[in-house]
């Protein structure tokens, strides 16, 4: 019955296409011609699916059934790897390449011999038209089935990522235990997954290391493993048991890695850790400066003010103007002068390989308490603000000093309202910009090199006689252009 109700769907569609370019009927045994004619049945079928016991690929269902070594089943089978993949591969893009597929079946050379045979073009355009409806249809009855495949094999193996509609994450990749779909063992592996990622899913990066994963699926102990892993006691690992949702930790592709081995090399004490290092403290986590870079800082993320562009600025010219020519003087001495020590000399940077070690531990330790000693974060950013604008006064000033022409001219003319309010000055010396910024408490007098350079100007705006902002001015061609800024407080 079903090769019957096969045949007939068959016998429609090459009706439709010898009806829309009657030269087709001169290719009736011809397998470029089966293929169409496949596409256009299967389009009419109804297509299903099913999942496995213990597996991850889908157990097509068709009504009705094409013969077996047809074109139709060969476009079948195409389809059961497209619906397959999807649960066990991540990225969520439905391959499915019916086109190459129709290309690799001669349909160009078809369309070619059917031109040479008469047929107009209108006939194929009308028949293309046809294929390509066919070929939308069956396009979205298998996104159709994708998404119920990964609903059908989420729910049943991984519950916990059952919100995932467009395909696996990596991480949801590693919890299906995807390898191992048909092996006896997996249930077994899939629940010990669930449960470490339910523990320690803000390190899910580390528990996908193969060697952790052994641990993991065989039913060791996790947390000796891990504590190994990061070079962390086991006091320190469980300020990251719960320290993230299970859903974040599948979804999200970084995790909290980087910031166990920061932690570590600053040689932070525990209680300074986000939630007091006490597990089950997500919230903590959620907006702790640890997890916002993942850049390599001579200070402590802690004591960077992300908001705070001075304190940025006063530890790189810390860097460039002290640290830096220190480390390059004292390695000077040096017989011999490796890549390795180039670059340490030029940017004060370890090599990644080098970053779990006692030395580089020592490295920041001693740069901690060198630029930060016992001062708290708050205090610090206050200090680091005050040096940075007290670094910039002096260095405008004693360049001025040594100058045959001190200042340079205003660029624009004096302005005031017409109230009497509000006026603008022009700073044209290295101590208006050193007044500037102590009296508005920024480091305005870093300016002093491009003020001099004569293509940046710098003006005051005055408020009834009171300071109330700094403007940034730079010329760009041949005018200045109103792209002032304020620079604030």
């Amino acid at each position: 019955m079903s090769a019957s109700q096969w045949s007939d769907l068959h016998t429609s569609a090459r009706a439709t296409f010898v009806g829309l370019c009657p030269t087709l009927s001169r290719y009736e045994a011809d397998p470029r011609s089966e293929a169409l004619l496949a596409l256009l049945a299967l389009s009419q079928a109804r297509l299903g699916c099913g999942t496995r016991e213990n597996r991850l690929d889908v157990e097509l269902r068709i009504v009705p059934v094409p013969p077996p070594h047809s074109p139709a089943t060969d476009v079948l089978r195409h389809i059961a790897t497209v619906v397959s993949d999807v649960a066990r591969r991540s990225g969520g893009a439905t391959d499915l390449n019916i086109s190459g597929w129709l290309d690799d079946h001669g349909y160009a050379l078809l369309v070619a011999d059917l031109l040479r045979d008469g047929a107009r073009e209108a006939e194929l355009t009308s028949m293309a038209e046809r294929l390509g409806a066919a070929l939308t249809t069956i396009r979205k009855c298998v996104d159709s089935l994708c998404a119920q495949h990964l609903q059908a094999v989420l729910t049943r193996d991984a519950p916990q990522a059952a919100f995932l509609t467009r395909g696996l994450t990596p991480n949801a990749e590693w919890l299906l235990a995807t390898q191992l779909s048909g092996d006896p063992s997996r249930p077994g592996i899939l629940v010990r997954r669930a449960q470490a990622l339910a523990v320690y899913g803000s390190l899910v990066s580390a528990l996908k290391q193969p060697a952790v994963t052994e641990v993991i699926d065989c039913g060791a102990p996790l947390a000796p493993a891990l504590a190994r892993h990061f070079e962390l006691t086991n006091a320190e690992l469980g300020a990251f048991r719960g320290a993230r949702d299970v859903r974040t930790s599948i979804e999200q592709w970084d995790d909290f890695a980087v910031a166990a081995r920061r932690l570590k090399a600053y040689s932070v004490p525990r209680h300074e850790w986000p939630g007091a290092r006490h597990p089950d403290r997500p919230a903590a986590w959620a907006n702790s400066p640890w997890l916002r870079s993942h850049n390599t800082h001579l200070i402590r993320p802690d004591y960077l003010d992300a908001k705070d562009a001075g304190v940025q600025d006063a530890i790189v010219a810390l860097k460039d103007d002290l640290l830096r020519p220190l480390a390059a003087d004292r390695l000077s001495l040096l017989v011999t002068r490796t890549n390795v020590v180039g670059l340490f000399a030029s940017e004060l940077d370890f090599p990644e390989r080098l970053r779990t070690t006692a030395e580089y531990r020592a490295f920041l330790a001693g740069l901690h308490r060198a630029i930060v000693g016992t001062r708290k974060p708050k205090a610090f950013v206050e200090a680091a603000a005050l040096w940075h604008r007290r670094a910039a006064s002096l260095s405008a000033l004693r360049h001025e000093h040594r100058s045959d022409r001190p200042g340079w001219p205003a660029l624009c003319a004096p302005w005031g309202s017409r109230d009497g309010r509000y006026e603008v000055v022009a700073l044209t010396s290295a101590s208006d910009l050193v007044i500037e910024g102590n009296e508005m408490q920024h480091c305005v007098g870093g300016y002093y090199d491009v003020c001099r350079r004569g293509d940046t100007q710098i003006l005051s705006l005055r408020r009834d006689e009171r300071r109330a902002a700094t403007i940034f001015m730079m010329r760009c061609g041949t005018s200045f252009a109103t792209c002032a800024r304020r620079l604030m407080r």
